[in-house]
């Protein structure tokens, strides 16, 4: 009986072991994004934007192989416009689930979002990420196939703003 005992908690060692998750393929994709400047209107809709006076200050934009990109935006605007703005943008609704309305996250900023990017990509969006997550209310909205996210200053106009594209 003990003879069985031992090779039976060996092969079930061996099946409780999870093996690591591979994340090479997201490293060898985030090494060297191509990185040019954008504007928010070369983003967005011209009609959803077309009465919104916006000043922009920064606009970068990092592109993978993949065909995956981020834009990194600066701007001042109506906060508040701005947000009604995002929500009436139009959205595939054939793909995947998205957002009618833009929804405020509860908590503070996290910052920690930046350590699966590559240096190129933090260093030329480093205006979002270098920032005091408790000045900001920040705000999430997916409109497929686009994720935004939205941080309000909570001290002036400026609003910082992440649009993630998946390809």
């Amino acid at each position: 009986m003990r003879a069985f005992i031992l090779p039976t908690l060996l092969i079930l060692s061996i099946f409780a072991c999870k093996k690591p998750v591979d994340t090479s393929f997201l490293l060898n994709e985030h090494e060297s994004p191509e990185i040019k400047l954008v504007t928010l209107r070369d983003t967005l809709p011209n009609s959803s934007l077309s009465n919104l006076p916006i000043q922009e200050l920064k606009g970068v934009k990092a592109t993978y192989v993949s065909g995956r990109y981020t834009c990194y935006f600066e701007y001042n605007a109506n906060q508040q416009e701005v947000l009604r703005a995002i929500d009436i943008l139009p959205f595939d609704i054939n793909t995947r689930l998205s957002d009618t309305q833009c929804r405020k996250m509860d908590g503070d900023f996290s910052l920690s979002g930046k350590r699966i990017l590559s240096n190129q990509e933090i260093n030329s969006s480093a205006f979002f990420w270098s920032i005091n997550p408790e000045d900001f209310t920040y705000y999430e909205c997916i409109k497929s196939p686009m994720r935004h996210t939205i941080l309000l200053d909570k001290y002036s106009n400026k609003i910082l703003h992440r649009i993630e594209i998946e390809s």
